[in-house]
């Protein structure tokens, strides 16, 4: 197999990643609305509230948002400073989103190790909520994690087509490496 197969391979289950992880956040977001609705009918109809609502749909809604770190990105939809930007040479543009990507890769793994040892601490002490569920801490730290994962590999194919989309735009043959974004 050649290195441009196997790294169009290895994109390809990236994005692989990243499709299930947008697809367990909007599972997540089904299930949130399925915990809130009946949780708020039953507190204010029944006055008989569900304990269990309010901790799963914080679970809920924090994993939800690190699953689609990596969406966001596909999507152009992370918040970023283009003031000046747009002045710069071309060269000059793309250099700079290489060097801040760098930069993003580096402080993005950086929250990945420390979310995931943080979770495998708890994992190994057993640590459970201070609540009536004492749901095990690592399930939902799980997913933050996860994100984190989902979001550096995502950043590395970002910077990746940057370069090789640099390089195109130069004039230097680059083969094409796979997986239309």
């Amino acid at each position: 197999m050649k290195a441009k197969d196997e790294i169009g391979l290895l994109f390809r289950m990236i994005r692989l990643l990243e499709n299930m992880c947008i697809t367990l956040g909007g599972i997540f977001l089904v299930l949130l609305l399925a915990l809130i609705v009946p949780g708020t009918i039953s507190r204010y109809l029944f006055n008989y509230p569900f304990h269990f609502v309010e901790e799963y749909s914080g679970y809920l809604f924090v994993g939800m948002g690190f699953l689609a770190f990596s969406y966001a990105l596909r999507k152009g939809a992370h918040v970023s400073v283009t003031a000046g930007v747009k002045y710069l040479s071309y060269r000059t543009r793309k250099v700079l989103e290489a060097v801040t990507t760098s930069i993003a890769i580096c402080v993005a793994g950086l929250l990945f190790w420390q979310s995931f040892k943080f979770c495998y601490g708890n994992y190994q002490i057993h640590m459970l909520s201070s609540t009536i569920m004492q749901t095990p801490l690592w399930i939902p730290q799980l997913f933050i994690w996860l994100g984190w994962l989902t979001f550096v590999l995502s950043l590395v194919v970002h910077l990746t087509r940057k370069i090789q989309e640099f390089r195109v735009n130069e004039g230097e043959p680059t083969a094409d490496i796979g997986v239309d974004r």
